[in-house]
């Protein structure tokens, strides 16, 4: 989610009331390598840690993280870890307890490149304990295999369970890592002995799985297992000192469902399974790009290479040899794979020549990736009636081009003066208008909801009707009007009780639709909010609602601003989560920005790095474009665009 900072402060305060009471394990979240990737990555930390405070604040959060332990035993009977158990068989709990700090006071170990393994490096056994801790994950069959995570991590079956429990005297390994692939708030595996336990529901604002804890007792009188709200049948955990009971729940949870929990559950399967298709897309997609940067930033000596390889007469190459000269310059990557997804129509044989020029990477100030971007943020974020008008300083509900572009100014601050009025103009046009008009411009770059069901459509499009009778045309200004009348609290979002209420009080406008199923039925109403509120906050914003009504329109024309393209933009592409980090280490007050000659000079080091000097022309280019104001650091290294033509 986007409130880990607060959560984290939470369970430290926890921690100091009750030293004796909280205690905290550590995950793979828990490592630099982690909080230093991007949001959508699984990462955002540093991200998050940043914008809302300092680097003081991030180093300190690091240094506790490093604290934290592995592992726990609770009442010599249960094993709790983040990830799960270990690829090295020899590995006992002896061994866990007396692995010096030295070892697990660190982050995790990065993969070997090639290079590295042919030199018959590998990693220690105490660098493999690190990881699998922290990466594991159960599989339903016996012995250790490949991860889907990855190359480097591992999936433990039913047999190691055991045998590290059995070995160690322990019943139950309890653990988390992941979501329970049955949409609940646990899975127990492996026999009973191997419990996946996921406490946080809603999971990242976009699953809606629930959460649940355990509650450990002395073993008294009773079933060793006392049941929970779930339709899930398992053999109830082994334990022979402790009595276990499961408690399952959902943030924000809506009264007045009327779907059945069977329903439910197979609708929160199904959600699961989505975001985890989703993620896994996102991630390829990242690597793809990173791996399409590559090519282009090594072009020369790729090149140099599979020329060597083959005569001028013969400018092909089996696509075998061009995986083994891309693994052996650009890195260790499944190149193959990568090849069937982003060039499809490659033969066996290639012409690499054709080839090597088909990427090609341009570096973008704004445009509508970023548009895209800040209305999804924008709808996410819950931002208020009364915020967005202040943003366009908008007391009278009405915005001129002069405060349209002020705006654009305040949200994109790597736009140029020049930039912001074509942008202003394309968007909102040069006329002074209604703040919902530009509201509604807004909400075109951004998505619609997915309704789980598809009569929330129908329903949601004869709500508009029964809106736009109360209110009158147009429907995003109608929209205000309900949002006014409607918020008890003053506080520009809806509670699910305002919204059924709100319309329940409009009356019984007959809409054309479903006459089985009354309009206002507050059942449908509750479903069709829960819905709507995409971030799963338990209040929808007016941006969220308009979303959901979904005035489509066609999007405007939006002014593209390239800045360079090339090989240069290759390499800061591939390195820009290391320029991203220096330019943070050369702000120091956090203000966002840089000044273009730091930049220019950073982006000077780097290729002094990777030992090839920064041609003249480049760096010539670079101060010609990024000339003028100091450098939003963050947004312009967001701006690249790869494409393979």
């Amino acid at each position: 989610g986007r409130y880990v900072v607060e959560i984290w402060l939470l369970v430290i305060a926890f921690k100091l009331s009750h030293p004796q009471s909280v205690f905290v394990l550590r995950g793979n979240h828990e490592n630099d390598q982690m909080i230093s990737r991007p949001f959508k990555m699984g990462g955002g930390f540093s991200e998050e840690c940043l914008g809302k405070y300092n680097h003081s604040l991030l180093a300190a959060f690091q240094r506790m993280f490093k604290l934290l332990p592995l592992f726990a035993v609770i009442e010599k009977e249960i094993f709790v870890v983040h990830g799960g158990l270990f690829r090295n068989p020899s590995v006992n709990l002896e061994m866990l307890r007396e692995l010096p700090k030295v070892h697990w006071q660190r982050n995790y170990p990065n993969p070997l490149n090639k290079e590295e393994m042919e030199q018959g490096k590998a990693w220690t056994e105490q660098e493999e304990i690190l990881f699998d801790a922290l990466w594991a994950d159960p599989h339903h069959g016996i012995g250790s295999k490949r991860s889907e995570r990855g190359r480097v991590a591992v999936m433990f079956g039913e047999d190691v369970t055991e045998r590290f429990l059995d070995d160690a005297k322990l019943s139950l390994c309890l653990r988390s890592h992941r979501v329970p692939q049955n949409g609940g708030g646990f899975e127990l595996i492996h026999n009973g002995r191997l419990m996946t336990l996921f406490s946080a529901s809603k999971y990242g604002g976009v699953l809606q799985n629930r959460g649940a804890v355990a509650v450990l007792r002395p073993a008294q009188e009773g079933p060793a297992f006392l049941g929970c709200e779930t339709s899930e049948v398992f053999e109830p955990p082994p334990l022979r000192h402790l009595r276990m009971s499961m408690h399952e729940y959902c943030v924000s949870a809506l009264h007045g469902l009327s779907e059945s929990k069977s329903s439910s559950q197979a609708r929160c399967v199904q959600q699961v399974r989505r975001f985890v298709e989703h993620a896994q897309q996102e991630h390829e997609v990242a690597v793809e790009q990173h791996a399409l940067g590559l090519i282009c930033s090594e072009r020369r000596e790729l090149w140099s290479r599979l020329r060597r390889l083959r005569s001028r007469s013969e400018p092909r190459v089996s696509k075998e040899i061009l995986c083994q000269v891309l693994s052996e310059v650009c890195g260790e990557l499944d190149w193959p794979r990568i090849l069937a997804r982003c060039a499809p129509e490659l033969g066996e044989e290639v012409a690499y020549g054709e080839f090597l020029a088909a990427p090609n990477v341009r570096w973008f100030h704004q445009g509508v990736a970023q548009m895209v971007t800040l209305a999804r943020a924008s709808a996410q974020a819950e931002l208020r009636l009364s915020g967005l008008a202040a943003l366009f300083d908008s007391p009278n509900g009405l915005v001129t081009p002069q405060l349209a572009r002020e705006a654009i100014g305040q949200l994109l601050p790597s736009l140029r003066k020049r930039q912001r009025r074509q942008l202003s103009a394309s968007l909102f046009g040069e006329e002074t208008t209604e703040l919902s008009a530009v509201l509604h411009q807004l909400a075109l770059f951004a998505d619609p909801p997915q309704f789980p069901e598809p009569w929330m459509k129908t329903a949601l499009s004869r709500i508009g009707e029964l809106i736009l009778k109360k209110h009158g045309p147009p429907l995003h200004s109608a929209l205000i009007q309900f949002f006014k009348a409607t918020a008890q609290d003053g506080s520009d979002l809806l509670g699910p009780k305002d919204f059924v209420e709100g319309l329940q009080q409009m009356g019984t406008y007959d809409c054309s639709g479903d006459v089985e199923v009354p309009l206002l039925h507050a059942g449908r109403l509750y479903q069709i909010f829960e819905a709507i509120d995409s971030n799963c906050s338990g209040t929808i914003s007016f941006l969220e609602l308009l979303l959901a009504m979904d005035e489509r329109s066609d999007r405007p024309e939006l002014p593209e601003f390239p800045a360079l393209e090339g090989s240069l933009c290759a390499t800061l592409l591939v390195h820009k989560a290391a320029l991203l980090r220096v330019c943070r280490a050369l702000d120091p007050l956090d203000s966002g920005r840089i000044s273009v000659k730091n930049f220019v000079e950073l982006v000077s080091l780097l290729y002094q790095v990777l030992e090839r000097p920064l041609a003249e022309a480049h760096r010539l280019a670079m101060q010609e474009e990024l000339s003028g104001e100091d450098l939003a650091y963050a947004e312009l290294l967001r701006g690249f665009e790869v494409r393979a033509e």
